[in-house]
Parts: C-alpha cells; structure tokens; sequence
C-alpha cells in the first residue's frame, strides 16, 4: 500500500496567486507485475517505481518536472537458454499540459531521459531511456442527445544497453512506437434521484511498432460515470477487437471512484483509479 500511495501539496502563498502560477509538489509510487509467454520466449517479472515532482498551474497551462527511480527484475527462457536481469534506471520528465481558452481542446505532451545499469548473466553494463509522447482531446460536434471527441497520441521509448568489452551477450537495445487515433461518444447524461450517469463509448484505431508485437488493429471501449453530489465513480472495459499480429490480445477493466469536499469549502478528498499502462501479450 505504501508503495502506491501518493501525494500532493500547494505551497503557502501560491495557492490563490493563480495569475502568478499555483505551484505544487506531488509525489507517488508504483509496482507493477508482468508476464508473457510466446513461441521462443517467455519472460515474467516486477517494477517498482517512485516519482517527486513540481508543477505550476496557471489559467490554461500546467507545467512541470518530475525525477524517477526505477527497480526492476526480469526472468527470461528462449530455445536452450535461460536467466534474469535487474534494471535501476533515474529518469527525468518534464512534461506539459495546454487548454485552449476559445475552443474544447486540450493538448499534452512529455519527454523523458535516463540512465541507469543492467545486470545479466554476472554482467553488469549501462542503461539509457529516451522517450517522447503527445496527445489530444477535442470536442468534435454535439450531436441531439451525444456529444463527440476526437482522442490521440503518439509516442516512442526506446532503450539501450551496449556491451563491454569482453561481454558475451551483445548490446541490448529495443524501442517501440504507437499511434492512436479514436472518436469517442458520450450521451446525454440521465438524472436518477439526486445523481447523473452519463455513457459513454470510444472507437480507435491504432499502430504498433518496433521490438514485440507490431501491426495495426482497432480498440473499443465502453463505461459509465456516475456522480452524486461529493461522489462519483467511473467504470471502463476495454478490449482489442482486431490487430493484425497473430495472436495478440488486449483487454482491461478499471474502475475509478472518488470523494470530494463540499464545493467552496475544505475537506476530505480520496480518490482509488488503475495505474500503469497496458502491456502487450
């Protein structure tokens, strides 16, 4: 539990500056577990990772910076052969946030550096990540009843790890890239009581490529939210409908709920979401 908790904390004098920005540090940890088996290779293990870092809100923009440490442990099994590797790696992220004032669009992006080392089979060697993301939420047409969104990104990671001399493995080096582009509808929200639901459905298209399974294929998504008053919660399944890798399958559920103060006042604020990303089988 500790390991995933989180926190976030505005500093004394900037919380109602917001022409001068709102500053705020945050902090949180994740473990995430992983496993996969194919023909020739077969790999499971762990990730611990924890993140610090500071951003600054003002009418429109979020910006900021956060630092990384990440422990791993993998065992892998190919045709005649067998071992584990371990991974620490530091990383940087500075990353940003924009909402357009004259329009419903929103636009995100991170970049990410860092290095670390890799140990297998008794070697040990550096380990440098780069990464790049961006993406987009916009309000596409309001239909009678359904309003709809376009969603996307596109992002790539790689990593790389060359040999020393004198190293029997070779370098070890992998990257991958993805682009998605959806439409996502949602319907207009049904009173019950003193509560709104409001479902909602998302069909995107999608590009994998580089090291593991690459192809194209198509997502669907579908949930509900409800709020009531200080309430809410939002429940999503999500699956891969068709991809043009054979063999590969995708799917989830994830469940958000949240308790927020009283509007205008203070108070307790909890919230339980998923975290991580999906992996690929």
């Amino acid at each position: 539990m500790l390991r995933n908790s989180s926190f976030a904390y505005t500093l004394t004098g900037y919380e109602k500056a917001q022409d001068a920005g709102r500053v705020t540090l945050w902090g949180t940890g994740n473990v995430q577990a992983f496993r996969s088996a194919s023909t020739g290779l077969a790999y499971d293990g762990d990730l611990r990772t924890g993140y610090m870092g500071v951003d600054i809100s003002m009418p429109g923009l979020v910006a900021g910076m956060s630092v990384s440490r990440t422990a791993g442990t993998a065992g892998f099994q190919t045709l005649g052969s067998h071992g584990e590797m371990t991974t620490r790696l530091t990383g940087v992220y500075p990353y940003a946030r924009w909402q357009s004032a004259s329009r419903p669009l929103q636009v995100w992006s991170i970049l990410g550096g860092g290095r670390g080392e890799a140990v297998a089979g008794g070697e040990s060697r550096d380990l440098s990540m780069r990464m790049a993301m961006m993406g987009l939420h916009t309000r596409w047409m309001d239909l009678p009843g359904l309003g709809l969104s376009l969603v996307g990104h596109a992002g790539v990671v790689s990593l790389s790890s060359p040999s020393r001399e004198g190293s029997t493995l070779g370098d070890l080096n992998a990257s991958v890239q993805q682009v998605r582009l959806g439409v996502e509808g949602s319907a207009r929200a049904v009173s019950i009581g003193g509560s709104r639901l409001t479902p909602f459905a998302q069909v995107a298209g999608r590009y994998d490529g580089g090291a593991g399974q690459s192809g194209s294929g198509v997502e669907i998504a579908a949930g509900l939210r409800l709020a009531a008053g200080r309430l809410g919660i939002e429940a999503r399944g999500r699956m891969l409908a068709a991809h043009t890798a054979s063999g590969y399958q995708e799917s989830g559920l994830s469940l958000i709920a949240y308790v927020r103060p009283p509007v205008g006042r203070d108070g307790l604020s909890v919230s339980v979401a998923p975290g991580g990303a999906p992996g690929r089988v």
